[in-house]
């Protein structure tokens, strides 16, 4: 009777080590699910964040700088470098995005994306790139998640292809008026310039652009002076907020 007793006793306590072991394992699997989904639903949340401020990005980006192309010429001798940088940040504390504008990429990658067509790069275009590192801590501060990388964008405008063709048209109008120097005669270098306008406006139409050169007479020493602007202008490009012109140009004044 003693040992069944004993027997008893020893097998309610297996089973009690058993239950308390059990529920042991329930409570740290229960534990391990929560840190794992409050875990993806960080990783959720900061996607969302991400995609939500890259395409706010990338409108304010494309906007801002079509706005300017189609509203400034560009000195054909900076190029690039006359456009500005847009300030893409919108004072997040968990996240940075920054742009760089980059000349022909030495490839062209038209994937669809965020604003379809003027996703990716362009061969002669204008590339913009967006840096973005977005990053948020979760399961009480002790795991930090991010997400870093860059996207492309761009705008049709043949910034470097204008510039070059400006920069040696205007070579051309130097060497033109400067072997006329001394003939102080107004009616000639007129002349001169009118001719040397169709011939880049002949030459600008068969790459795609249009070309506008004016002058003007200035007093001085001598025979005086000749100052001259010559743009060319990229009309009917494409922008996702319609289509819009830009141009470059170059100045100089010659000595008569």
């Amino acid at each position: 009777m003693q040992r069944r007793a004993v027997a008893a006793t020893l097998v309610s306590a297996i089973l009690f080590v058993s239950l308390l072991s059990s529920s042991y394992l329930v409570a740290s699997s229960l534990k391990e699910k929560m840190v794992y989904e409050e875990y993806l639903n960080a990783e959720i949340a900061l996607d969302t964040d991400r995609l939500m401020h890259t395409a706010s990005a990338a409108y304010r980006l494309l906007y801002g700088e079509q706005s300017f192309l189609s509203n400034h010429s560009i000195s054909c001798s900076s190029g690039l470098s006359s456009i500005p940088r847009m300030d893409l940040n919108e004072g997040g504390e968990n996240f940075s995005l920054e742009e760089y504008i980059v000349p022909f990429m030495g490839y062209s990658d038209q994937q669809e994306g965020i604003f379809g067509t003027f996703s990716g790069t362009s061969t002669d275009g204008t590339n913009f790139i967006v840096q973005y590192h977005f990053s948020s801590f979760t399961n009480n501060g002790l795991v930090k998640i991010e997400r870093q990388g860059r996207y492309f964008l761009h705008l049709d405008f043949r910034i470097g292809e204008a510039s070059n063709f400006c920069l040696v048209s205007s070579r051309i109008i130097d060497k033109v008026i400067s072997s006329l120097r001394g003939v102080c005669n107004k009616t000639i270098v007129s002349k001169a310039v009118s001719f040397l306008s169709f011939e880049i406006k002949t030459e600008a139409l068969l790459h795609g652009f249009d070309s506008a050169l004016h002058y003007k007479f200035l007093d001085g020493k001598g025979c005086g002076y000749l100052e001259y602007t010559l743009t060319i202008i990229q009309n009917e490009i494409d922008g996702p907020f319609g289509t819009f012109s830009s141009s470059v140009y170059r100045s100089n004044i010659l000595p008569l």
